[in-house]
């Protein structure tokens, strides 16, 4: 009698006040609410609700590609929940409850030329760089599987590489575009001689009348287009966009010593352009403000306004002066590979893998005084039966990493959470998946996996998302 004397008491409230009720409420006990009465059912549909659960959540988590007032209390509701699905799913995975995946795959005849694949975070768009050196784009929250053009052919045949950097600030979705070719017509072996063009476009929202984003565009002309410095052997793997900087890696040939150039492309406007240069010996991650630099079992972070700037440059010829890290810390052994890297709040996070270990790097601007911190976090070790290879490891938004293996995909929360031993999910869905095959994200916010073999892309999404 009691009880119901409370439900009545609780339902002659004016909707305002039981709205106030629901937004104090977690996201499960809302729709836990929903399910006792039309009343309540009601008023957990509000958009009022629905903007507050969404906003009590990290924008690093969620990606909203526009303001969150723009969308209705059902596309609120599902971008939420799909990725509240993705974090139970694999809670039940890692418990030994197996998971689903539904898996689709884009048509091969439209990817016959693809040479790189990112996946735009919030995993809606879909970048395809071709070997003639224009980029498609693909809307993965749609069926139809089709490839619009985003960057027009400019080569007969070309190998490319992207690097995305998401302005995090803009209240639409806007990012950088790293596009790199080098044209195989003019240097056919890639090597010493050989130049790439470097092209940064600016990528927008597209929305139509009614303020819906219906697609991707990247302008009339690039930003800033200029000519890889020093000639040499492009390492595509170290390419990376982050702010106002760009970093690739040169390999020298005739003298085997391998450098990394940092260039601020903003100020670049013919040849013999400023430009950052350090050895390196193993690999780099390009960060705000640093960069960390692998050199056999150390990882050193290091400043970048803090190194000497060139404008002309011979590889041939010794850097006058060395970087001086600010910090520096030791694994176990000589690291074999990185992930890529990702932000989230005030740390920027990856990836190293050391043989059968992975250790999750950390760096963060939590001190003012003391400056950064770089931590390294062991990640549970590989099972001993297990194959990994150096581009099979992705990192999604600091709570998810996941990496390719021998029997399937293997997902694991970040070390940084503490995870109990076992929280790990094997997804033998994925072991057909062959050695060429790459791992190119974990997008957790859309609860999609996308990997990338010769001649397809697999897109495989987490049963019960849409």
């Amino acid at each position: 009698m009691l009880q119901q004397f409370e439900a009545k008491k609780l339902l002659s409230l004016p909707t305002e006040l039981l709205t106030e009720v629901m937004i104090n409420l977690s996201w499960l006990s809302v729709l836990h609410a929903r399910r006792t009465c039309r009343r309540l059912q009601d008023v957990s549909k509000s958009s009022v609700v629905w903007r507050h659960l969404v906003r009590q959540e990290s924008r690093y988590l969620l990606r909203l590609e526009q303001p969150v007032e723009s969308y209705s209390s059902d596309e609120l509701e599902y971008i939420l929940l799909r990725r509240k699905n993705a974090e139970v799913r694999y809670e039940r995975a890692a418990n030994g409850s197996g998971l689903e995946l539904r898996q689709r795959t884009l048509p091969v005849s439209t990817l016959s030329y693809l040479d790189c694949v990112r996946l735009v975070p919030g995993g809606r768009w879909l970048l395809i760089s071709t070997r003639h050196g224009s980029v498609k784009y693909y809307d993965l929250s749609t069926q139809d599987h089709i490839g619009r053009i985003l960057i027009p052919r400019r080569y007969i045949k070309s190998k490319s590489w992207m690097s995305i950097d998401v302005d995090m600030n803009s209240p639409t979705l806007q990012f950088n575009l790293a596009l790199i070719n080098l044209d195989l017509k003019v240097h056919w072996d890639g090597r010493s001689n050989s130049q790439s063009q470097i092209e940064i476009w600016g990528i927008s929202l597209v929305v139509d009348e009614s303020g819906r984003g219906i697609g991707l565009s990247a302008g009339h002309e690039a930003r800033s287009s200029f000519l890889q410095e020093p000639k040499g052997e492009i390492n595509f793997n170290t390419t990376s966009l982050v702010g106002d900087y760009l970093s690739y890696g040169i390999s020298e040939q005739s003298v085997w010593a391998e450098f990394l150039c940092l260039v601020k492309w903003k100020d670049i406007c013919g040849p013999n352009y400023p430009k950052r240069i350090i050895t390196y010996t193993n690999t780099s991650v390009l960060l705000n403000g640093y960069v960390c630099v692998v050199d056999g079992a150390s990882i050193s972070l290091v400043s970048l306004s803090g190194l000497t700037e060139f404008t002309s440059f011979s590889p041939s010829s010794p850097i006058p002066t060395l970087y001086t890290p600010i910090r520096t810390i030791r694994l176990p052994k000589g690291i074999d590979w990185v992930s890529n890297r990702t932000i989230y709040e005030d740390s920027q996070h990856f990836m190293a893998h050391i043989q059968r270990d992975i250790f999750e790097i950390v760096v963060s601007d939590s001190d003012a005084r003391l400056g950064p911190r770089i931590d390294a976090i062991s990640v549970r070790g590989l099972p001993h039966h297990s194959h990994i290879a150096h581009n099979f490891i992705s990192l999604s938004d600091k709570f998810y990493l996941a990496w390719l293996l021998r029997g399937g995909m293997l997902l694991q929360r970040s070390p940084g959470l503490k995870s109990l031993p076992g929280h790990q999910a094997l997804l033998p869905q994925l072991e057909s998946l062959h050695f060429y095959c790459t791992l190119n994200v974990l997008d957790m916010a859309s609860g999609q996996i996308i990997t990338q073999q010769r001649s397809h892309i697999m897109i495989s999404t987490f049963h019960g998302m849409g």
